[in-house]
């Protein structure tokens, strides 16, 4: 059975870029001391400069947490939670590390007012000024990319 997510919700494109996500945060080894500081702004980071997503920071819930826009936004507004556009389609959220559920990697429906997920991403009046540039470096060479694509996520 196909859920109504995946038919009706979710493009194409989303659903791929979930699971090439999904992909490369399961090929991080559990036991490999370079990431026993990982957290999900740096996981954010890394995933959305491999694929090309723009990274956003602020709360879930009460939590700080930073996720991913599941396409590029031409505009962000500075704080809250609002509905996000572009070229007249509302932008869904790809975490990649989800606060307290499983699966771990996730496409969040934003537009859907009635999903409790919709009031739970709140945006951060800034970006985040502790990232970990060697955690994002170490996850890029694991996966095979070079840390020179992090110029590009402004790190």
């Amino acid at each position: 059975m196909q859920p109504y997510a995946e038919t009706n919700i979710f493009t194409v494109e989303e659903r791929i870029l979930c699971r090439k996500a999904q992909n490369l945060v399961g090929f991080i080894p559990d036991a490999d001391l370079r990431f026993r500081d990982l957290r999900c702004h740096e996981l954010a980071i890394a995933v959305g400069t491999v694929l090309g997503l723009p990274v956003a920071t602020g709360w879930f819930d009460h939590v700080e947490h930073s996720w991913l826009w599941s396409r590029k936004i031409l505009a962000l507004p500075s704080y809250g939670y609002r509905d996000y556009l572009v070229a007249g389609e509302e932008v869904n959220i790809l975490d990649v590390y989800v606060p307290g559920a499983l699966p771990q990697v996730q496409l969040v429906n934003y537009s859907a007012w009635m999903l409790p997920f919709k009031r739970c991403y709140i945006l951060a009046h800034n970006p985040r000024s502790d990232i970990k540039e060697y955690v994002v470096r170490h996850l890029l060479d694991l996966w095979g990319f070079s840390s020179q694509l992090l110029s590009s996520a402004g790190l």
